[in-house]
């Protein structure tokens, strides 16, 4: 399932996971009783919301309740007392690149709408480096899990002097493209900052950092 649009979801219940990070995969209500949505413990939610589950195409079985939202208790008791995604609200994933919003909830069925969007991972192949010696920053562009081919990457390096030097490189089929930055015997030595955006697929700049002795 790729791109904007409803998907109807149905049937279902799950073995009980707390997980912020959502992927491309199969997304499913949980069953609804009496006019309210159940899981463990029979805790009532909200009737107008549903519940999302995980799981993975190599396992036709596997079912993994998400919480849609994190942010509400420290600790999986709270986590089993409001999981539900409530109508008209949504779940962003930033790592995974994937928004889920509630569109409604009937006493059939429900619609839920998944979009997709680019997202920037950045590393370096290693974390400190001595001058003369090449720095590999690698940048991978995924959408919904998805890799992205043929994105154009720019690649900004942030010297510890504030000496700015940029590159560019195109993703291949696995999504990643790589800069390689040749240190010069009278750089400066402390923190470099590395960071790649990728505009035409719509992906925010992400950054990360490297020592120079």
């Amino acid at each position: 399932m790729g791109g904007g649009g409803s998907a109807q979801v149905g049937g279902g219940r799950g073995r009980p996971r707390r997980v912020r990070r959502v992927e491309q995969a199969q997304v499913r209500e949980d069953l609804t009783h009496h006019g309210r949505v159940l899981h463990r413990d029979d805790e009532p939610q909200p009737t107008a919301s549903v519940l999302i589950h995980f799981g993975t195409e190599s396992n036709g079985n596997s079912s993994y309740l998400l919480d849609m939202t994190p942010e509400s208790g420290s600790s999986i008791y709270y986590d089993w007392r409001d999981p539900a995604l409530v109508v008209g609200q949504s779940f962003h994933d930033p790592e995974a690149g994937v928004t889920l919003t509630a569109e409604s909830v009937t006493g059939t069925g429900s619609a839920v709408t998944v979009r997709f969007e680019a997202a920037v991972s950045i590393s370096t192949d290693r974390s400190s480096y001595t001058r003369n010696q090449s720095v590999s920053v690698k940048a991978t562009v995924r959408s919904g899990g998805s890799p992205v081919r043929n994105a154009n990457v720019t690649f900004t390096i942030t010297k510890s002097n504030g000496a700015i030097v940029k590159g560019t490189a195109t993703t291949g089929t696995d999504g990643a493209a790589t800069y390689k930055l040749r240190l010069r015997r009278d750089d400066p030595v402390g923190r470099y900052q590395a960071g790649a955006l990728a505009p035409s697929s719509g992906a925010s700049g992400v950054a990360t950092s490297f020592t120079v002795w």
